[in-house]
């Protein structure tokens, strides 16, 4: 999967994470939180996909990749939000097999790990 950075441009999954490795190495003593997530839209016969891995230095700014994938055919509300959750899965699941050991568990860098689920207590996602 290729991800979209605004100011690096397209970048792997591994160059996102040597950029989110240099970010955090910046300030190693801050905190960081990291949030994965995913969402779709229908165009008439297509479904497209968009994965997000953003990273916020708390109260110092932050960095976020995306990456876009379109899928043909028409999917139910409720298959999109399962695949939503999968690509998020997924992609955190990588994440964090290659982010500790780029990091090499540096003591002083604290970072947590949410991967945003696109449902809620109302709307046609509640059920």
């Amino acid at each position: 999967m290729i991800f979209k950075s605004p100011t690096y441009g397209s970048l792997s999954l591994m160059a996102v994470v040597e950029n989110m490795v240099d970010f955090m190495n910046a300030v190693p003593q801050a905190q960081y939180h990291i949030v994965v997530g995913a969402d779709s839209q229908t165009y008439n016969q297509t479904v497209d996909f968009v994965t997000i891995i953003a990273l916020h230095r708390q109260g110092q700014g932050g960095r976020y990749f995306w990456a876009k994938q379109t899928r043909r055919g028409k999917m139910a509300l409720r298959q999109r939000i399962y695949e939503e959750a999968l690509r998020s899965l997924n992609v955190a699941g990588e994440l964090m097999k290659i982010l500790p050991a780029a990091l090499k568990y540096e003591a002083k860098t604290v970072y947590d790990l949410e991967i945003h689920v696109d449902i809620g207590p109302n709307g046609q996602t509640h059920c």
